[in-house]
């Protein structure tokens, strides 16, 4: 989805790429291929088990 809606916004191929694999693989059970992907996973985590913890 994301990359079929970021080619109708006539993005950049290399921007959507890079935004394509922040998210894939972003699971707690998968290894990220990006710095941005581990990133979007750490933030996942945190927002899961939530700020007052």
């Amino acid at each position: 989805m994301l990359k079929e809606e970021m080619t109708k916004l006539q993005y950049d191929d290399e921007i959507i790429e890079q935004c394509y694999l922040a998210i894939y693989k972003h699971s707690w059970y998968d290894m990220p291929e990006t710095l941005e992907g581990i990133i979007v996973r750490d933030a996942d985590k945190i927002d899961f088990i939530g700020v007052g913890r």
